[in-house]
């Protein structure tokens, strides 16, 4: 498997230019979090879809990382970027856009927005190279880096639009504590400067392992599908008692985990749901990710996230629920139906949920 990461950055509230809702709900997902009352939300209609994150004032350190899961020596990763402005700041601070960091936390490889432009940085701050394409301000722009990590033949690539605009080869991509295990977008201890109100969508993740995405993705959406019916309601609890469904509990922009929840312990019971159309009719789909937010409340309990695809099911690996929220997700980049890629009418058939273990 070689997609390990997709975000729309759906899911996080429901009020336009407004910080993500509830507090803390990026640190459950995310292994690490800077400044996340700083960051809005925000959908202006523009032509990536939904909600997109816009960045705090320039003054703030801004971090979004994820969990450690990149395997292997090569990573991949890529976002669309919309940059506020892209010169005429006083402020010279280079901010990260993408961060290649292994489990240490160490910086192998991270790409710097400065003034329209890109440059990399190797493992302490140490130059790589740069390239002299200027981005326009107020347009989104996809923005992608592969590395393969290496004391000393490492590579780097950066993409712009699907254009490459650069190309290095033998330098050091690899810091002492290995390899890249999760990937950021920003950095603490980097104020974000010119980079200030910019706006973050379609983040995703690949690293080089398996026979599929692990090569640049190229431009792309990520779209977020909710919950639309129940198809197996085991589960014994439900939190709102105004809603007569268990689909209705768990298919919110704006998560109310306090209240609104589906909760069993008893091992095997399952909860399944049908899911709305894409509406898109994508010529590609490169996989998809099923999240689910979750915690034990009395004792310590695994579960699963599992797919259903024209009665044929596939299962992830056995999750510990923790006994704080967090999210937990697990990707199929093909149709365990047919072994082959998903289209658009195999992922408007799908049923999917979760099962005690």
């Amino acid at each position: 498997m070689a997609l390990v990461w997709v975000d729309g950055f759906e899911g996080y509230g429901s009020t336009n230019n407004s910080a993500p809702s509830p507090s803390g709900i990026l640190d459950d997902k995310y292994q690490n979090t800077t400044n996340e009352s700083q960051y809005r939300k925000f959908n202006a209609g523009d032509v990536r879809t939904d909600w997109s994150l816009r960045l705090a004032p320039a003054a703030y350190y801004q971090r979004t990382q994820t969990q450690d899961v990149i395997s292997g020596d090569t990573t991949i990763a890529g976002l669309g970027f919309y940059p506020y402005q892209v010169g005429g700041y006083t402020d010279v601070a280079d901010w990260p856009l993408l961060c290649f960091k292994n489990s240490s936390d160490e910086m192998n490889v991270e790409l710097i927005y400065l003034n329209g432009s890109f440059f990399v940085n190797g493992p302490n701050s140490t130059y790589l190279g740069g390239t002299r394409v200027n981005i326009e301000a107020q347009e989104y722009h996809f923005v992608e880096m592969k590395v393969y990590h290496h004391a000393t033949n490492g590579t780097v690539d950066v993409r712009v639009n699907n254009c490459p605009v650069l190309s290095l080869s033998s330098v050091n991509t690899i810091n002492t504590g290995g390899a890249t295990d999760r990937v950021g977008i920003g950095d603490a201890g980097h104020t974000l400067g010119h980079a200030q109100y910019s706006r973050i969508d379609d983040f995703y993740v690949c690293d080089g392992s398996g026979s599929k995405n692990n090569d640049f993705l190229g431009d792309l959406t990520i779209r977020t599908l909710w919950p639309d019916g129940d198809n197996t309601t085991q589960f014994a609890t439900t939190g709102n008692g105004s809603k007569s469904t268990h689909y209705e509990q768990v298919n919110m922009e704006e998560t109310l985990r306090s209240t609104d929840y589906v909760e069993d312990g008893t091992s095997g019971n399952r909860d399944k749901f049908t899911f709305e159309d894409t509406s898109d009719g994508f010529d590609t789909i490169h996989g998809i990710m099923l999240w689910a937010q979750a915690n034990y409340v009395t004792s310590a309990t695994n579960y699963r996230l599992l797919v259903d695809s024209n009665g044929t099911e596939d299962e992830s690996a056995n999750i510990a629920a923790s006994a704080s929220f967090t999210y937990d997700g697990n990707v199929w980049e093909d149709d365990p139906d047919t072994s082959t890629a998903w289209t658009s009418s195999t992922i408007n058939a799908l049923i999917a949920g979760f099962e005690v273990q």
